[in-house]
């Protein structure tokens, strides 16, 4: 359409965007599954803001409080497959992640680091870097290090918007796999009738009333809900639908 395409303005070493960090918590072998304080590893962050089940748990003096997640925090994998790194958001908040996590708050969009960390750039530094060569481990140093694509104008914000928006997508889309589920189980225990099913997929109040009722667990459940923001998903599915 005539417009001009903008090149990077510069690279920027991580070290310098990063407000305060921490490696996560190394709670004892012995300890996992034992406790009540969800540990998040990173093999458990493409799931983790949107299943409170993901992770481990482990005892609360197995924790610290430098691993703590807050909301808008970068999670960045430092050890293993070094190609996750996500924002804290949803049920991510309020866990702790242990040592193959690094947790940072950042300068920037936190959006963007997390998409420009997520990509191939990230992998081959790693490659590169890494401490050790059979299990790859970036220390403080090689963090501070890895090379950032800094974006001028407002191209940042917006791949940053664009890859929350993925990530909000991906979330929705696992929970409503994981509501089919459910309901199949629920119809089959016989908590929910097929004429319930039909009329609530015909009828938006009665959707909304059976989602409300699902649970991570099961229909009526004790758990936490499968749906903590129904408006965010209705929201979700519309803007999904009107996509190009």
């Amino acid at each position: 359409g005539g417009g001009e395409l903008v090149g990077p303005h510069f690279i920027q070493p991580l070290g310098e965007l990063i407000v305060s960090g921490s490696y996560g918590c190394l709670p004892e072998s012995g300890s996992y599954g034992t406790g009540t304080e969800r540990l998040l590893r990173a093999t458990d962050l493409d799931d983790c803001a949107w299943s409170s089940l993901s992770g481990v748990r482990v005892p609360r003096d197995q924790v610290a409080r430098k691993a703590l997640v807050e909301h808008g925090d970068v999670l960045l994998e430092v050890k293993g497959g070094m190609t996750r790194c996500v924002v804290a958001h949803g049920s991510a908040v309020g866990c702790y992640v242990n040592g193959t996590v690094y947790r940072f708050k950042a300068k920037v969009n936190p959006w963007y680091l997390a998409a420009h960390l997520s990509e191939v750039i990230k992998s081959l530094y790693c490659s590169r870097e890494a401490v050790n060569n059979i299990i790859h481990y970036l220390n403080l140093a090689s963090i501070s290090r890895l090379p950032v694509i800094r974006l001028v104008g407002e191209l940042e914000s917006s791949i940053g918007a664009r890859f929350r928006n993925s990530a909000l997508c991906r979330g929705a889309s696992h929970r409503l796999v994981a509501a089919a589920r459910l309901l199949v189980e629920a119809l089959i225990e016989r908590k929910v009738t097929e004429v319930e099913l039909v009329a609530a997929g015909k009828n938006g109040f009665a959707d909304r009333a059976l989602l409300a009722r699902l649970r991570e667990d099961g229909l009526d459940g004790a758990g936490k809900p499968l749906f903590s923001d129904l408006d965010g998903l209705a929201q979700i599915l519309v803007e999904t639908a009107e996509a190009p």
